[in-house]
């Protein structure tokens, strides 16, 4: 039973997350496609991208949404933050010349180390959700990955 509750509550706090995310982008398309031609991107991947990030953003809050799915979209959540991580990460590394900005509404202010550290966290959350459910389903399974030998 606390495992279902923590689960809710991850998927919760994901789909806040996620509803923050995508109404910022979708709200002020025009300021949302301006900051994404300011990434590293060519100029038709930040189109692209302009309206498929929050696309898949909406979808994984749908999926949250539904006990039946809750699992597909706690995965494809854990998708979303460990590529936008990753892409901070290489960002921080000055790989390319520039920082951009594209941080909006209250992540505005935040440096990208501590953005790094709240996707960190985020995807950390995530992981635990999906390790409880598959412990709940598995109960007598290792999370040993090796062969047992005998």
């Amino acid at each position: 039973m606390k495992k279902d509750i923590y689960i809710n509550v991850c998927c919760t706090l994901l789909i806040i997350l996620f509803v923050y995310a995508a109404g910022s982008k979708l709200i002020d398309y025009e300021h949302s496609l301006r900051e994404m031609h300011n990434q590293v991107f060519p100029t038709f991947a930040a189109n692209i991208l302009t309206w498929l990030v929050p696309t898949l953003e909406i979808g994984a809050i749908l999926l949250l949404l539904l006990p039946s799915s809750k699992i597909i979209g706690l995965w494809i959540s854990l998708a979303l933050m460990s590529v936008f991580t990753v892409y901070i990460a290489i960002v921080m590394t000055g790989i390319f010349g520039r920082i951009p900005c594209s941080c909006g509404g209250i992540l505005n202010n935040m440096p990208y180390s501590t953005h790094l550290i709240f996707n960190l966290l985020v995807i950390l959350l995530t992981l635990s959700a999906l390790h409880i459910h598959y412990r709940k389903i598995r109960p007598n399974k290792s999370l040993n990955f090796t062969k047992e030998r005998r």
